[in-house]
């Protein structure tokens, strides 16, 4: 239950995030589709630590580990769903509640944190909720599956409603954004360098590319009804599915 994050190689480290529930008391479980379990129900405290680990690549040996504590949650099985990405001696990561955290590479000192935007608040409320046991609270799940990217000393992240946020790389203050309906929940920004200079390309709805320190859309491709993260290669671009939505 600790998340489903995809190990990053950089440095020769190997860095992976997980989530690690805190003062659980009771969880019920029902079978879900596929063979998945579901939650139904939960009784006591929902934190959960959100955990950064630094592994040598070569002995396998732990150098340091990340504890965010309590900065989290348990809200079901999925918990952290985002890749971790490294640039510039730091780690960036989204946590299972949706916070953005900046930690030192070289030792797992946190550097700063902030929020993807409403969305995070929104989940948290709806967890508690239903915690509390509130009738009609609906359901609840941080289902993004979307890591950040850093172009230009700003870090890029999807809001999991649809729209691109930047923030600086150096400080966690937000830049701009959000830039609506330009990223799937599946899509994560990528960074393409051309021509010397450095953007964002992300896709949904439509295409964009992005310039990172002022959030201008440099160019936009509408139509393109893109559901995973964009393949880039020089000029050329590839896109999980494409043409009009009916």
């Amino acid at each position: 239950g600790g998340g489903y994050s995809t190990p990053v190689v950089a440095d020769g480290c190997i860095f992976v995030a997980y989530f690690l529930p805190t003062g659980l008391t009771r969880a019920e479980w029902v079978q879900g589709a596929c063979g998945g379990m579901q939650i139904s129900k939960l009784t006591g405290r929902i934190e959960a630590d959100d955990i950064l680990l630094c592994i040598d690549g070569r002995s396998g040996r732990t150098l340091w580990k990340a504890v965010l504590k309590s900065k989290g949650f348990f809200g079901g099985p999925s918990g952290v769903l985002m890749t971790p990405c490294v640039a510039d001696g730091r780690v960036f990561f989204i946590g299972s509640a949706g916070r953005l955290y900046c930690v030192n590479a070289a030792d797992g000192t946190p550097l700063w944190e902030g929020s993807i935007g409403e969305e995070a608040q929104r989940i948290r409320q709806l967890v508690r909720a239903s915690v509390e046991g509130k009738e009609g609270a609906p359901g609840f799940k941080m289902d993004l599956c979307s890591s950040p990217a850093v172009a230009d000393g700003v870090v890029a992240c999807n809001d999991n409603k649809g729209g691109l946020i930047g923030f600086d790389a150096a400080t966690g203050g937000q830049l701009w954004g959000p830039i609506p309906d330009c990223i799937s929940k599946t899509c994560s920004p990528v960074r393409w360098v051309h021509q010397g200079r450095e953007y964002f390309i992300a896709a949904a709805s439509r295409a964009v590319c992005v310039e990172p320190r002022t959030g201008r859309i440099v160019w936009e491709q509408p139509d393109v009804a893109n559901e995973g993260t964009v393949a880039v290669c020089e000029q050329y671009m590839v896109f999980s599915g494409g043409g009009k939505k009916k």
